[in-house]
């Protein structure tokens, strides 16, 4: 380099030589990422070396062709403006002017020794620029196999060996970076696409398999609906016929039970006839007898005292105290049929009533009904006397 980098603030000699330091620093970078990457164009050895380059190694990072390329077209772009820019040929010039009086140089020593520098540097710079556009023949030797063929894609007449220029060879391989850059960027869309349809199909095939676990489930449910409801409608059937059995076995005993009735003599002779079974039916023990002849004077003489009360003429058979003195023993019951007792179901319940025929309206049928209850109770006495004579 001609001279270090100054402030802007300059003169023009030193301007330029701070633009050619610039120039020169990335002259010398892209040798280095010439010789790095691209060895096999003839160009890259032919290119001159500067004799002071400068501080380049700031400028030492690794290269790609793509970058590379970039510095190039920089600095041809640079240097160029540079060769094209008047200042050189004003130097160039005034090196060789001399003073009209003096006959000395018009220049001193010292910036004589500075454009002179200044100018060989750009002279330099520019027959490299005239090396990489000049086209030589050479046999590419990529290293990237990949971005080998990318080449060979781009150019269709390249053969075992090609002619080209260094500029026009780094772009191929700027081109063919780019390309494979591309390809690389595609296929890892496409392998992105591919796990995302990997995806969607994995999650399609849950959404199947759920659908027919979901499906499988409701015809299972379906399935013990129509079993719940065919043993439902079993029951129902069984139901309905246990129901008309137990119909028709109620009805049977029911009649059974009024034949039973019906075939009690009724009156005081029915009454008599019954007490005597009463009698028998409590065999030796007299005093069972004796309480239950006792409880029925009690219950016909309390009707007698008030025939209006229903509650003395209304019997329940599950009463425990009917049931231990009177109902448990045969003839029991009996007596109060015998004395004109009904048998009625009240909540399911066998009850035993004796209805009071209206004194307004049947003063006949009421004396007859009243005369039947003190009969009773007076053959009830008869046989409550008999008792005490056996005692």
């Amino acid at each position: 380099c001609v001279t270090p980098c100054r402030p802007k603030a300059m003169s023009e000699l030193r301007k330029a030589e701070a633009e050619a330091c610039d120039i020169a620093v990335s002259y010398h970078r892209l040798i280095l990422g010439l010789r790095n990457l691209i060895n096999d164009h003839p160009a890259v050895e032919m290119l001159p070396e500067l004799v002071d380059p400068g501080d380049v190694s700031e400028h030492t990072d690794e290269q790609t062709p793509s970058t590379l390329y970039s510095h190039l077209k920089d600095f041809v772009l640079r240097e160029q403006a540079m060769l094209d820019a008047p200042q050189l040929e004003k130097f160039r010039k005034r090196s060789k002017e001399k003073d009209p009086i003096t006959g000395n140089p018009r220049y001193g020593e010292k910036t004589m020794g500075r454009v002179m520098k200044l100018l060989q540097t750009h002279e330099t710079l520019s027959g490299a620029i005239d090396i990489m556009h000049t086209v030589h023949e050479f046999q590419p030797q990529v290293k990237d196999d990949v971005l080998n063929l990318i080449m060979l894609s781009l150019h269709d007449n390249m053969k075992s060996s090609q002619k080209s220029s260094l500029v026009d060879y780094v772009k191929v391989l700027a081109d063919g970076e780019e390309r494979k850059l591309q390809k690389d960027s595609e296929e890892k869309l496409s392998q992105e696409e591919v796990a995302r349809l990997e995806e969607l199909k994995r999650a399609k095939a849950e959404e199947e398999a759920l659908r027919k676990h979901l499906e499988e489930e409701k015809r299972k449910e379906e399935e013990h609906a129509k079993k719940l409801e065919l043993e439902r409608r079993k029951q129902v059937i069984k139901d309905e016929q246990e129901k008309r059995i137990k119909e028709e076995e109620e009805k049977r005993r029911l009649e059974e039970e009024q034949k039973y009735i019906n075939s009690i003599v009724k009156g005081k002779e029915g009454v008599k006839i019954q007490m005597k079974r009463l009698r028998e039916s409590c065999g030796e023990d007299m005093a069972a007898y004796r309480v239950a002849a006792r409880s029925l004077h009690i219950l016909f003489s309390q009707i007698l005292a008030r025939p209006e009360e229903l509650r003395f003429r209304l019997i329940r058979s599950n009463h425990p105290q009917f049931h231990e003195d009177i109902g448990r023993w045969m003839g029991g019951r009996e007596i109060l049929i015998a004395a004109g007792f009904e048998v009625i179901k009240i909540d399911e319940i066998t009850c035993y009533v004796t209805k009071e025929p209206s004194l307004e309206q049947d003063m006949d049928a009421w004396s007859a009904w009243f005369d039947g209850l003190k009969s009773t109770v007076q053959i009830i006495e008869d046989e409550m006397d008999k008792a005490k004579k056996l005692m």
